[in-house]
């Protein structure tokens, strides 16, 4: 079996650079764009890959994790704000500029994301055990005999 690699963080950082244009901070849409581009690569469903990304985003509260308070990405932007249907509001208050470390610290999250839809007992970054039907009935006997012998115990001390 061939091991999964993670990408290397000069990957990361050579990406982010290079989105930046020579600036210390990238817009996030921008930086959710080149995470799709990263992970998923150039196809023809880059729509639905965008909107599963963004998803996982928010369930697993990256955002949060990584110092972003980005959730009107979420509902669409400024111009989904109530009291503000024409979107008068400027949209980079709404869509935040990330740092270096925070482009590779939401990265190395999504590759987790990631990992774990390739490996389907990858969960938190660690390997489930799993057990056979014979190792889990030696398993419950013991945890069933443990059981008695602590009720015969308390029962004998009554």
């Amino acid at each position: 079996m061939s091991m999964l690699k993670r990408i290397n963080e000069d990957i990361l950082v050579n990406i982010f650079r290079s989105a930046a244009a020579g600036k210390n901070r990238i817009p996030l849409r921008r930086a959710f764009s080149e995470f799709v581009r990263i992970f998923y690569g150039d196809g023809v469903n880059v729509a639905s890959r965008s909107a599963e990304f963004l998803n996982e985003f928010y369930l697993r509260g990256i955002d949060v994790r990584c110092g972003l308070r980005s959730q009107v990405l979420m509902v669409g932007g400024p111009k989904n704000l109530r009291g503000n249907p024409r979107g008068g509001l400027d949209a980079r208050l709404f869509y935040p500029s990330i740092t270096c470390e925070q482009f590779i610290s939401i990265a190395r999250a999504m590759e987790s994301v990631i990992l774990e839809r390739q490996v389907p007992h990858l969960t938190g970054g660690c390997l489930k055990a799993e057990r056979r039907t014979v190792e889990l009935d030696a398993i419950n006997r013991k945890q069933h005999r443990e059981l008695l012998s602590s009720v015969q115990k308390f029962m004998q001390r009554d």
